[in-house]
């Protein structure tokens, strides 16, 4: 059975190979390394821990959602409704860090360019 440790490194592991997939303009499958961390993060610490990993883990969602709303502006998707769905959980990421600029900067960039379609 895993960690609380082993999620964390698990899901920091997956978003760093989602970095290195965009690096390579493989969005897919960055994509898909970012969802995948996601899960491993929001798991972390379960209800033992979580005070524990609470602060780590959200820096760590934070930067997946402003990894993966730069991998929806690179593809121009968005109206999608999964995009949409992802938007929103970055607006709800930035209440939960002051550190917010870039991903608030993403998320108007996707919002100019839904009011232009």
């Amino acid at each position: 059975m895993s960690t609380a440790q082993d999620n964390f490194d698990k899901g920091v592991q997956l978003r760093l190979e989602g970095n290195e997939a965009f690096k390579k303009q493989e969005f897919k499958q960055a994509l898909t390394h970012y969802y995948n961390a996601l899960l491993h993060l929001k798991a972390v610490g379960g209800q033992k821990e979580e005070a524990k990993f609470k602060q780590q883990s959200t820096e760590q969602l934070i930067m997946i959602y402003n990894n993966m709303s730069n991998v929806f502006a690179k593809q121009e998707r968005w109206d999608h409704d999964l995009v949409k769905k992802e938007l929103a959980k970055i607006a709800e990421a930035d209440k939960l860090m002051d550190q917010k600029e870039k991903s608030i900067y993403r998320a108007m960039m996707a919002k100019l360019a839904e009011e232009k379609k």
